[in-house]
């Protein structure tokens, strides 16, 4: 059982470091489990995802990740005496800055559950897909991914409680919430879908016992207007956007490096040969994207009448259903941070508490995309303090903690990166 940030940071350590990871670049001709077909890059067993090119309505050209199938996120907890405990994953991911950080209890594709790379199988599965005895589900959930990154992703998030603690080795651990909560800010440490789960539990209400009212206090039913806003922006026709063939965008080649842009600005896709002995398979190569530049995520919190309130947007992506999605006050992916930000460590340290003019950085962290599928993609995520001086936009909307955490709840409505934004808030 690991109760503190020392034991936390040690143990990840350790489990990395025993993991033997290596990483190194490779090319498509030594891969025997992808392959260009239908001009789009596949894995031969027809699942994990497909890379292929996305065009809009007004003949923007992206790179995306077509992986329709949900994957499997979940998190087993418990309670002993007055401390609540979590199952999680030292999970070493080839996409990963520091290599390792922590994952919930399953983070699983169906393509891996079903085993169809000829892998270990998933550990836990049992929990979340059959009747366990002395289990509870607490939140069972449809999530949305990155929806400029994939096209129609959803992730099932599952929130599982049992009645006692039971024995796990390593990569697993049983970890305290406080020791969690006391790592919020640490960087590249807490993976994306750990972050994600994390959000959706209102832990302070379990803890407690006591349920928040919600109310619309000095918002003027800034709830129903925002999820009225939301509503409307949903597309209630058919989309315009489309997926084409690699071969199909303009920008981007393909050779057996990958698929890269003219622009250097934009994703591309390098192959990559892992190995790790705590994972599914011992040796892998498989197609990672990455880009160049830091992604920028912001939460504007300001002081209510009574508490906090925070700035939710409704805004669109093209890779999300209906393309109406919630997310936080400003979200700008890598691509568009480019000429912003210098990925030099030592300027990275000083904008970690820069919020621009005007605004006051509350809690911060650097966060790097999921590394099964990127390769050292990162995002500064900042909680900000503004002043009453802040002027709204038509689709921005204050709600309070409470709001937002049944926000957090409903299907296929929040962006990834409100999720693990909102992970600052408790």
């Amino acid at each position: 059982m690991i109760k503190t940030t020392q034991e936390l940071s040690h143990y990840l350590a350790m489990t990395t470091e025993k993991s033997g990871y290596s990483l190194a670049r490779s090319r498509l001709n030594v891969v025997d489990d992808w392959a260009y077909r239908d001009r789009v890059l596949k894995h031969n067993t027809g699942g994990f995802f497909n890379v292929c090119g996305m065009k809009t309505s007004e003949e923007k050209e992206y790179l995306v990740l077509f992986q329709p199938q949900s994957a499997l996120t979940g998190l087993v907890f418990c309670r002993v005496e007055d401390e609540i405990l979590i199952l999680l994953q030292a999970r070493v991911e080839p996409g990963n800055i520091h290599i390792g950080q922590y994952g919930p209890t399953i983070q699983s594709t169906m393509a891996n559950y079903m085993q169809l790379h000829g892998g270990r199988p998933t550990s836990y599965l049992d929990y979340f897909f059959g009747f366990t005895p002395s289990c509870t589900v607490h939140s069972t959930s449809l999530q949305l991914d990155l929806g400029k990154r994939y096209f129609q992703k959803s992730k099932h998030h599952m929130l599982l409680e049992v009645e006692d603690m039971f024995p796990v080795k390593s990569p697993m651990a049983w970890v305290s919430l406080s020791a969690l909560s006391e790592s919020m800010e640490a960087d590249y440490f807490l993976n994306t879908d750990l972050r994600s789960l994390l959000a959706l539990y209102d832990w302070q209400k379990y803890q407690s016992g006591k349920t928040e009212v919600i109310d619309n206090y000095g918002s003027e039913g800034a709830l129903s207007d925002l999820i009225t806003h939301h509503l409307m922006q949903q597309k209630t026709t058919l989309s315009s956007h489309r997926l084409v063939s690699l071969d199909g965008l303009e920008g981007w080649s393909r050779s057996e490096e990958g698929v890269v842009s003219n622009d250097k600005r934009a994703p591309y896709i390098h192959f990559y040969r892992s190995q790790c002995q705590s994972r599914e398979k011992d040796s892998w190569i498989q197609p990672l994207m990455g880009v160049a530049g830091v992604g920028l995520v912001q939460l504007y919190m300001r002081t209510g009448a009574h508490q906090p309130e925070y700035l939710i947007v409704s805004g669109k992506e093209f890779g999300v259903s209906e393309e109406a999605v919630l997310h936080p006050s400003r979200l700008y992916y890598a691509e568009e941070m480019v000429d912003f930000f210098d990925p030099d460590e030592e300027f990275l340290d000083k904008m970690k508490p820069y919020g621009g003019e005007g605004k006051r950085v509350l809690r911060a962290f650097y966060q790097s995309d999921e590394g099964g599928r990127f390769y050292q993609m990162r995002s500064l995520y900042q909680l900000i303090e503004v002043d009453e001086t802040y002027q709204k936009a038509s689709n921005e909307f204050w709600i309070s903690r409470a709001e937002l955490k049944k926000l957090l709840l409903t299907n296929n409505m929040n962006s990834i990166q409100l999720r693990c934004i909102a992970t600052l808030l408790d």
